[in-house]
């Protein structure tokens, strides 16, 4: 009786294990193409580059099992900026000349990066079955 009970947990731990593997590989690639995809898009015309080279991913391990992964910008304030768009002003408290235009950039890259996390997350489960 005990050899089947080290056998099951032989097996549930090799699922696991695979899982585990399975979704840290998911987390990463997603990040990794999500940095790609936002660097590429935008439609703004970035003349000096720091805004696209201004993109980082950060990766962190909470608990056993649970990951979590951050796109973010370090040119933090112009992305609020871009993404809805602003009011045009010669000074501070002068008069508006209008607005500039938005480039949303974060919403098509943040469906992707969902839509392909979760794809590779089934694929993930269903190869930790084996």
């Amino acid at each position: 009786m005990q050899d089947v009970e080290k056998q099951l947990q032989d097996m549930l731990k090799a699922y696991y294990d695979a899982l585990d593997k399975g979704v840290e590989q998911a987390l990463n690639s997603t990040m990794a193409q999500g940095l790609r995809m936002i660097q590429r898009t935008g439609g703004y015309n970035d003349l000096s580059g720091r805004y696209r080279r201004g993109f980082r991913v950060d990766l962190k391990k909470l608990r056993a099992g649970s990951r979590v992964g951050t796109l973010y910008n370090t040119r933090w304030a112009l992305t609020h900026l871009l993404e809805s768009g602003h009011e045009i002003r010669r000074t501070r408290n002068g008069p508006s000349y209008g607005r500039s235009a938005a480039f949303p950039h974060w919403d098509q890259t943040e469906q992707s990066m969902l839509a392909m996390y979760d794809r590779l997350i089934e694929d993930a489960v269903r190869n930790a079955r084996g």
